[in-house]
């Protein structure tokens, strides 16, 4: 239901991604102030979103935010390959095949963060671009990943992945992983899971957000 890898990508990829989020980062939209629910955010600031796309296994994409054709051919699609090349690996976690990858570049700076919340298996609506370029009304979400691009990140900076493995009335238990460099977290869909206030005095911590869809 969760998998840890480190050192995710061979150093030569991660670079290439790490350099568009450091570099290159197009804010698409902050999250506080889009769609996503107010609960999320308690008295969190906001995220900057830099959307990408949904890629097939075939790395067309959708491109449904501000990245332009060259820079995801570039940057983000070596990723997206590797990812594919991995699927065996990564459906073990999932319980389940997906043919479609998701792809937002998230930067959470100082006093960021997200409360607790899940990402439920139901059948999304298929955006435009989904339905246009995949001849697919729906996608149903099978699990999630959370690659960070950082250089360093600190123990004292916060921003861990949280997430519980017991729910009842009485006993919530759960662990955290830190967000460190090319570290790689995945889960299957339905496990409640939050991202720790990030400190004052820290870097931005920098990620690429994943969605495996089918």
């Amino acid at each position: 239901m969760i998998a840890l890898i480190d050192n995710f990508l061979p150093e030569d990829i991660f670079s290439s991604i790490q350099w568009f989020a450091q570099n290159k980062f197009e804010k698409s939209f902050d999250s506080k102030s889009n769609t996503w629910p107010s609960y999320l955010f308690d008295d969190y600031a906001g995220i900057d979103l830099c959307m990408i796309g949904t890629f097939n296994s075939e790395l067309v994409c959708t491109k449904e935010g501000t990245a332009s054709d060259a820079d995801i051919s570039q940057f983000i699609a070596p990723t997206i390959k590797h990812l594919f090349d991995k699927k065996d690996t990564l459906s073990e976690t999932f319980d389940g095949d997906f043919k479609y990858i998701q792809c937002i570049i998230y930067k959470s700076g100082p006093r960021s963060g997200v409360a607790w919340h899940n990402d439920p298996d139901t059948d999304n609506p298929a955006t435009f671009q989904q339905k246009n370029t995949f001849g697919v009304d729906s996608l149903k979400r099978v699990g999630a990943g959370s690659l960070y691009l950082h250089d360093v990140w600190l123990k004292r900076w916060g921003g861990e992945y949280m997430f519980r493995i017991e729910e009842d009335d009485d006993h919530d238990i759960g662990k955290f992983a830190m967000p460190m460099p090319n570290r790689m977290i995945l889960q299957k869909t339905g496990i409640n899971h939050k991202v720790n206030y990030v400190n004052s005095m820290a870097l931005d911590r920098l990620s690429c957000q994943l969605w495996f869809t089918r």
